[in-house]
């Protein structure tokens, strides 16, 4: 019988604002199937991404922080670290320096999408 493999998704900070508060669209959609804790499908996120998502939640839409906070859990995301500083600066210039600690991770933790 083959090993059926499990697909890794990392979810970046956009993709976390975008679904948690509208009820519908193709980001809502992935958090949901994450809530359903099904055997084939993980999701992942950079610590990077939640200090973002929350810094933005701050900045922006306060009183929405509890339902942020209540919602997270249930999607049953792996945290990756952020990338060491060597590694950022060894990718200073190959794409958008914004970017760089959130593809570093993906990369790093082996996620498939």
């Amino acid at each position: 019988m083959a090993q059926k493999r499990r697909c890794k998704v990392f979810l970046d900070s956009n993709v976390l604002l975008s679904g948690i508060f509208p009820d519908k669209g193709a980001p809502r959609i992935i958090l949901d199937l994450l809530t359903l804790d099904l055997p084939l499908l993980r999701g992942a996120t950079g610590q990077y991404n939640l200090m973002e998502v929350e810094r933005n939640l701050k900045k922006k839409m306060p009183q929405a922080i509890p339902i942020y906070q209540k919602y997270l859990p249930k999607l049953r995301l792996e945290i990756v670290a952020m990338p060491s500083k060597e590694t950022i600066s060894g990718m200073a210039g190959v794409i958008a320096e914004k970017d760089v600690p959130v593809l570093v991770r993906q990369w790093h933790a082996g996620h498939s999408i």
